[in-house]
């Protein structure tokens, strides 16, 4: 398997879209288990809408920040690593939506 070094913009933004999943799913799990921050976030606009709003600005700012930065990290770390967070990620909102709806 080819572990090439990668760009510290491919990382960068790469890290950052890892951190906007995971905020994506504490931000769902949070809302859906306190009914003031839905309530609040209802009262902005539609709450998926402000969700989306509030996570992809985190992924922009994140994004140029961490492009920045210099990082030596390989391909497959880095793919196996956005496998990971998105594995561990859409299983905390199965689990979550499961016990929810229980």
């Amino acid at each position: 398997m080819d572990n090439t070094r990668l760009t510290s913009a491919t990382v960068g933004w790469t890290t950052s879209a890892m951190v906007a999943i995971i905020a994506s799913t504490v931000l769902t799990m949070v809302k859906e288990t306190y009914p003031p921050l839905l309530a609040y976030m209802k009262s902005i606009g539609h709450h998926w809408m402000v969700h989306g709003v509030v996570i992809i600005t985190l992924f922009l700012v994140l994004g140029f920040l961490l492009s920045r930065r210099s990082w030596s990290i390989g391909g497959m770390t880095l793919a196996a690593l956005v496998f990971i967070t998105t594995i561990i990620s859409g299983f905390a909102l199965f689990f979550l939506f499961l016990t929810l709806s229980l």
